[in-house]
């Protein structure tokens, strides 16, 4: 899982290289306030529906029920899609498109393979995730060097995670179902899915708004192209997270199950790891940065952005409490507190956008680097908070 992950993440930090060397920097700030726009809708839209499917290890809910929910919101946020690209970006409406498309492939993907995790059989998984992130990868580098058109190669990409979602995807989810369906709008359970999912969906939104809030602002109050200087620089925070992720998707359904069966000596022993590992990752990244942050910047990307390096030293030291903040949401989550975490984000959220109001305008992406330092601290003093309540409200917890 952590090398399938991590290898996703590389792969899009790879797109990101490319159009940077490649492509104009307006293309540039074109393509990173798209994700902007499209990458809220569209987790919302997944309602995190895997991270309750990974925990679900009573089987509460059957998995057509999950990919019929998934396929609904999919759709959704596709009408909203064209909706918003008609009525405010004309001009962008394909690649919006283009980018929303391939995020409904993933949003189908991330279902079927939440079947085999369930199962804890993650070397599916694993290759999924390499063989998607290798296609989207090869397919923008093909369609700006050779074509030397962004929106070809997006197609390229297109066809390419499609076939690994057909071919791949679909055959190893099926074999796991044994003949059971795999859709139906015919259930009448959907809409309580979705209320229990809702906190979750909610909380993920506000996670994903609280990384687009500064580029938001610097768009408004800056330019389209100083937005995209940050939200390049910014990518290796979103590139650490993803990592992050992996690790605890990887655990989630161990934690989840050591808990439904209250074995919470070794549910303690694998959650300290799990924080253990977040804070050494965060500290490393730090100190690499600081010191050769430069010539990774330029290595990647190119001599303009690289001149931002002590921007980039300032998001890996927010790159840190963002780990610390999500590692505790992965252990809440095993823990099914669930209902209570919208109120880290929000709070994360309402200070981001405070500071980002009081410091872009005067301190420019620094100062929306600042606020972002801010807002995680907030958000892991909650989270801190929270996770000692849960444990007090655990009778058979001891907290040490």
């Amino acid at each position: 899982m952590f090398i399938g992950h991590s290898f996703f993440a590389f792969s899009q930090w790879i797109q990101l290289s490319v159009i940077t060397k490649f492509c104009s920097p307006l293309d540039l700030g074109i393509y990173t306030l798209g994700l902007a726009i499209i990458g809220p809708l569209f987790i919302f839209a997944g309602l995190q529906l895997k991270a309750i499917q990974i925990t679900d290890v009573s089987q509460n809910w059957k998995f057509h029920e999950y990919f019929t929910l998934r396929i609904i919101f999919l759709a959704a946020a596709i009408i909203f899609i064209l909706l918003y690209s008609f009525l405010f970006s004309k001009e962008n409406l394909t690649f919006f498109l283009l980018l929303a498309l391939l995020k409904v492939l993933e949003g189908i993907s991330e279902i079927m393979n939440g079947q085999q995790q369930l199962h804890e059989d993650m070397k599916k998984v694993a290759i999924s995730n390499i063989l998607r992130g290798f296609s989207i990868a090869l397919g923008i580098f093909v369609g700006i060097y050779f074509f030397k058109n962004i929106l070809t190669g997006f197609v390229i990409a297109i066809v390419c995670n499609a076939a690994v979602v057909i071919f791949y995807d679909y055959k190893n989810c099926t074999t796991l179902l044994s003949g059971k369906k795999l859709i139906s709008f015919l259930d009448t359970r959907y809409k309580l899915l979705t209320l229990k999912a809702m906190p979750l969906a909610i909380v993920v939104t506000l996670i994903y708004l609280n990384s687009n809030v500064a580029k938001y602002f610097i768009e408004v109050v800056k330019s389209t192209v100083e937005q995209g200087i940050y939200s390049t620089i910014g990518f290796f925070i979103v590139l650490g997270n993803l990592v992050n992720n992996a690790l605890g998707q990887a655990i989630t359904p161990r934690l989840s199950k050591y808990f439904a069966e209250r074995e919470m000596k070794k549910f303690n022993q694998l959650s300290k790891m799990f924080v253990i590992a977040n804070i050494v990752l965060g500290i490393a990244i730090v100190i690499v940065v600081h010191f050769f942050g430069k010539y990774i910047l330029t290595i990647f990307f190119n001599e303009t952005i690289a001149q931002y390096s002590q921007l980039f030293t300032l998001f890996m030291v927010a790159g840190l409490l963002l780990y610390c903040v999500s590692c505790i949401g992965y252990i809440l989550t095993s823990m099914h507190y669930i209902k209570q975490q919208p109120i880290i984000h929000v709070v994360g959220f309402l200070t981001n956008v405070l500071f980002c109001f009081l410091l872009v305008k005067n301190y420019g992406l620094n100062g929306a680097a600042y606020a972002w330092i801010i807002s995680f601290l907030a958000q892991l003093v909650i989270s801190i908070l929270l996770l000692k309540k849960s444990y007090s409200t655990i009778a058979n917890f001891t907290v040490k």
